[in-house]
């Protein structure tokens, strides 16, 4: 039985501390294994930066000042997809043309 309450604690452990922190809310945040497109939005069309309205671009500059390896899209639906590492972790953000963050996923 302490086998088994040490391998809990010790698993219990291992992956809290794999987590990545999220500065943000975290009802936005979702976790994907798939490099689908996320919330059925569809896959979007490959957009330059300067295409980007600023109100967008600054809302990510500002969120995420870090990011690399960023991608744009325009989703059928208007938003903007924006594809990004941070660190070695891929993600991908979701914002209205007014900036307003629409969803946040971790792929």
């Amino acid at each position: 039985m302490k086998k088994l309450l040490v391998a809990l604690t010790i698993a219990a452990i291992v992956t809290a501390s794999c987590e990545k922190p999220f500065h943000g809310s975290d009802d936005m945040v979702t976790t994907s294994s798939s490099s689908g497109s996320g919330s059925g939005s569809g896959g979007g069309t490959n957009i330059s930066a300067s295409s980007v309205p600023s109100a967008v671009r600054n809302a990510f500059k500002t969120r995420f000042p870090t990011a690399t390896r960023i991608e744009w899209k325009r989703l059928s639906d208007g938003n903007y997809k924006v594809q990004f590492n941070l660190g070695t972790v891929r993600w991908e953000a979701i914002y209205k043309p007014n900036g307003t963050l629409v969803k946040l996923e971790r792929d």
